[in-house]
């Protein structure tokens, strides 16, 4: 993967598939909520905290993707990329927010969009396969209740 956070839409490839993700990130400015906090170099153009964000999730997902065709390609690209944008831009507010959870006799609402944000994402996850419960009952392909009950009995699989 290639130029993280730029305005190019072709990132390289995913297996054979072409990506394109739109990543864009922002500048980084003295108007950023976290500025004075941010452990980053400030003297970069691009947002680092978000870059390096965005980066070490595509990392993860380009290695978890098993079938790397043009539908995943694009449900990264231009779903999911976008709404790990969306997590950590809420997630830097919220943090702006100095912990605060309440507001005056509510729970502020950017608890309410990231937890939506948290269930797009989990929702295109498992429509790529990504969830922990995916890879739980994939015991190498085989019958994952044969080896459930192998180990609940105390047998050991080797």
């Amino acid at each position: 993967m290639k130029d993280i956070g730029d305005m190019t839409l072709y990132k390289g490839k995913l297996g054979d598939v072409q990506l394109i993700m739109w990543d864009a990130l922002p500048d980084c400015t003295d108007e950023c909520s976290i500025y004075e906090s941010c452990p980053y170099e400030k003297r970069r153009i691009k947002c680092e905290m978000r870059r390096r964000y965005l980066e070490s999730v595509m990392d993860s997902l380009e290695k978890g993707v098993k079938k790397k065709d043009e539908i995943s390609s694009l449900t990264i690209g231009l779903l999911v990329a976008p709404l790990f944008q969306s997590l950590i831009s809420f997630k830097i507010f919220q943090h702006s927010l100095g912990h605060d959870v309440m507001m005056r006799t509510k729970v502020h609402p950017i608890y309410k969009e990231i937890r939506q944000v948290i269930k797009e994402i989990s929702s295109l996850l498992k429509d790529l396969g990504l969830t922990e419960g995916d890879k739980k009952g994939n015991y190498l392909d085989g019958n994952s209740e044969y080896y459930d009950q192998m180990i609940s009995k105390g047998r050991t699989v080797s």
